[in-house]
């Protein structure tokens, strides 16, 4: 859902799945992701949350080597370390390994974002959202990719096609809201939409 609550609820989840199973590769996976995330939606404290989150997926490559989910989460994790050298190495193994995983192509394409790779970053989340068209997420990053290649409209689309797909995600009311203002100067349709990103996740500091 990838709200401030919803985070911790998944954490939860993940964490009993593991107690049900403690040998399920996965279950580990979805922890270091949730934890990774989570760092981007809530207040909680950077260094620990990043020690659960590689204790996680080492253990989840120990069960598993061959993981693809789990290597997508070795790479977010250090993207969110800010060493973005080994994230690209490991979003690439996840996808050498499952070239039909979404998670690896949207991290990967945010990567490349934060790196100005415009162009390979498009492409990346072009691929992520044919291979899961009713990701509200992916459409999201797909919209800051194309608006930082300066495609102001298309990137709105994007937005408001996330919107569409979850319309309790807070993520694109808040960028579509920048949008408008920063680069569209529409202030005033700005303003309901980071006050509907703020209500429907209240508890998010960003």
């Amino acid at each position: 859902k990838r709200t401030s609550t919803g985070l911790v609820e998944a954490e939860r989840y993940f964490q009993k799945a593991i107690e049900l199973d403690p040998n399920f590769a996965l279950a580990y996976s979805g922890l270091a992701d949730s934890l990774a995330v989570s760092l981007d939606y809530t207040d909680a404290p950077r260094v620990a949350t990043l020690e659960r989150a590689q204790a996680a997926v080492d253990t989840a490559l120990k069960l598993d080597p061959g993981l693809a989910d789990a290597w997508a989460s070795a790479g977010l994790i250090e993207v969110q370390g800010d060493h973005r050298d080994r994230a690209e190495e490991m979003f690439r193994r996840a996808i050498d390994l499952n070239p039909n995983h979404a998670m690896s192509r949207k991290w990967y394409g945010g990567l490349l974002l934060g790196l100005a790779r415009f162009e390979e970053s498009v492409a990346q989340l072009e691929q992520a959202a044919r291979l899961d068209p009713l990701s509200a997420n992916v459409q999201q990053s797909l919209g800051m990719a194309l608006e930082a290649q300066a495609r102001f409209p298309d990137a709105a689309f994007k937005y408001r096609k996330a919107i569409e797909i979850d319309p309790l995600m807070p993520g694109p009311y808040l960028y579509l809201a920048l949008l408008a203002a920063d680069k569209m100067n529409q202030y005033a349709a700005a303003v309901p939409l980071a006050e509907k990103a703020a209500t429907v996740d209240p508890d998010n500091p960003v």
